[in-house]
C-alpha cells in the first residue's frame, strides 16, 4: 500500500487526514533546480511551507504534480537497497527526529530565558528602599 493511501485510509474510519508537513523546502545548493524540493514534495495531504522565492520560481517554472504517488515501487526498492547496504533508515531518521528535537528544546529555552525577567526579592526592594508590588515605585 502507498504511505499516503495508509495515512488517508484511516478518513474512510471517521478519523481526521493526518498531513505531511514539509518546512521551508528551498534548494540551497545553486547548481540544483530552484523547485527541486517543492516540485518533489507533492501529494495528497500534504503541507509545504515554501520560502518565497522558491514560490515564485515554482510559479514561474514549477510543475504541479503528485510526485510523491510516482514510481512507489522503485522508492520500495531503493529504500530496501539502502537497508542492504547498512543504511537503517529507522536508526537514521530516529537520530535526526532525536537531534531535531533537543535542538527545537534549547532554542525554545533559549528563548524563554531572554524574556523572563526576575522579580526582585524583598531584600532587593527594602535595600532599594522601594516598593515594586504590582508595578508601584514609591520611597
Amino acid at each position: 500500500m502507498n504511505p499516503f493511501q495508509e495515512i488517508t485510509s484511516h478518513a474512510d474510519k471517521g478519523d481526521q487526514t493526518q498531513r505531511v508537513l514539509w518546512a521551508s523546502t528551498s534548494t540551497k545548493n545553486p547548481q540544483l533546480s530552484a523547485v527541486l524540493y517543492v516540485e518533489e514534495l507533492i501529494g495528497p495531504d500534504t503541507v509545504n511551507t515554501i520560502p518565497p522565492a522558491a514560490m515564485e520560481a515554482f510559479r514561474d517554472h514549477g510543475r504541479p504534480r503528485a510526485s510523491l504517488e510516482e514510481d512507489v515501487a522503485a522508492a520500495q526498492t531503493t529504500m530496501e537497497a539502502l537497508g542492504q547496504a547498512g543504511l537503517l533508515m529507522d536508526e537514521i531518521t530516529g537520530g535526526l527526529l532525536t537531534q531535531g528535537l533537543r535542538l527545537f528544546a534549547e532554542a525554545f529555552d533559549k528563548r524563554l530565558n531572554a524574556t523572563h525577567v526576575k522579580s526582585p526579592s524583598e531584600d532587593d526592594r527594602q535595600r532599594l528602599g522601594k516598593s515594586t508590588h504590582l508595578g508601584s515605585q514609591t520611597k
